[in-house]
């Protein structure tokens, strides 16, 4: 265990929780490494600073805070919103890393559009991109995912750059970006990423 273990903490909030006590950071520090030392005060002034669970300041004066533990229930729900935090960031990952290894592939090796649907937690972003590329997201909720995806793949947030990523989209989807693209300005000209090289897309076969 080392001395930013938030395990630490967690013993720390049970014991204070339980004597319905608060806390300053000298004290602690004493309650866990037993010491009021400045290594052992500044480690629990550490851990107080990046903790999102178990503590809240209850007064603060200068650079002195006192920190109350928080109640059970808030604390697990503390937990679950952390847990479903992480796993949505890891399917997010997950999701890039499908698209990047798709374009890396050649095109008569590129995954069928039957593929891309069997999982609807990846299928829902691919439509998702489709609708941005055509101005029809229905919702900022569509609009922030299809630009948060274009992001994380080092694009501009525009209808070209949702072309580019996935070139197979329906022949109408593709037509209507077009003339998205002519009546609209690009102010994103130059600091876009030249993707031509992906102009067979990430499905093969699609349309």
């Amino acid at each position: 265990m080392t001395w930013l273990d938030p395990t630490l903490l967690e013993f720390a909030w049970i014991e204070l929780l339980e004597t319905n006590k608060s806390v300053t950071v000298e004290e602690l520090a004493e309650m866990i490494f037993g010491s009021v030392a400045p290594v052992e005060t500044y480690c629990a002034h550490l851990l107080l600073s990046i903790d999102e669970i178990y503590f809240t300041v209850l007064d603060s004066k200068g650079s002195s805070s006192v920190y109350g533990p928080r109640p059970t229930v808030q604390v697990e729900e503390m937990k679950r919103r952390i847990l479903a935090k992480e796993a949505a960031d890891k399917e997010f990952n997950e999701f890039l890393e499908l698209l990047k290894s798709a374009k890396a592939m050649p095109p008569r090796g590129k995954p069928s559009k039957s593929s891309w649907k069997v999982e609807k937690k990846i299928w829902y972003r691919i439509e998702f991109l489709e609708a941005f590329a055509i101005d029809a997201s229905k919702d900022d909720a569509q609009r922030n995912t299809a630009g948060a995806i274009l992001k994380a793949m080092g694009l501009a947030k525009t209808a070209a750059s949702v072309v580019n990523i996935r070139t197979d989209f329906p022949e109408k989807t593709l037509l209507a970006a077009e003339k998205l693209l002519l009546e609209s300005p690009d102010p994103d000209r130059d600091d876009r990423i030249d993707m031509s090289d992906t102009s067979e897309g990430i499905c093969n076969g699609c349309g």
